[in-house]
């Protein structure tokens, strides 16, 4: 458990950090639906803006990116598991363009040690997976097209709410698993 001070510390930052996104939201003339949207729901939003609610650092960093904001302006805190977290998505990263194979294990792995997952880490997942079947698909013509779309618009379901899709011509896509919610 942790200490009071730690309690206290993050209490208070939360509610100082609140209050800037609130302003930077309000000076932007943003609703809380349109920064929040795929981010997180718009009570949490709310919350957080109140110091009332904890995010994570890439929520946060999200936040800010989403109004024009460098994050490191307003840095946020991350707890010991976000750390190791972004570390594996670092290495990630770093993986897919010399070492694809050991990457899609990272990812593999990832998945398993972290079942509960936000929406913001399930689209970073599945981007690298794209990257990872167009990279075999150009090597090997292994993937069709149509596996990897439908990678592609999970990722994007992951942030964009339903609907987004429409209007698309329908030989644009192929309707597969990428309805899958990442709410």
């Amino acid at each position: 458990m942790k200490n009071t001070n730690e309690q206290e510390f993050i209490r208070e930052y939360n509610q100082v950090y609140g209050e800037i996104v609130s302003l930077e939201r309000k000076k932007r003339g943003l609703t809380l639906e349109q920064l929040s949207s795929g981010i997180m729901s718009r009570t949490t939003l709310e919350k957080v803006e109140k110091g009332a609610a904890q995010w994570t650092k890439v929520e946060g960093d999200t936040l800010m990116l989403r109004m024009g904001i460098p994050p490191e302006y307003f840095e946020s805190l991350a707890s010991g598991d976000e750390l190791e977290r972004w570390r594996l998505r670092e290495d990630i990263c770093l993986l897919i363009p010399g070492r694809p194979e050991e990457a899609a294990a990272v990812i593999g792995n990832y998945r398993e040690k972290y079942k509960k997952r936000g929406s913001l880490e399930e689209q970073f997942l599945l981007k690298s997976e794209v990257i990872l079947m167009l990279e075999q698909q150009k090597a090997t013509a292994g993937e069709t097209s149509a596996a990897i779309l439908d990678v592609a618009l999970q990722a994007v379901s992951c942030t964009v709410r339903d609907g987004w899709g429409k209007g698309l011509h329908p030989y644009v896509f192929h309707r597969g698993s990428w309805r899958r919610s990442c709410w």
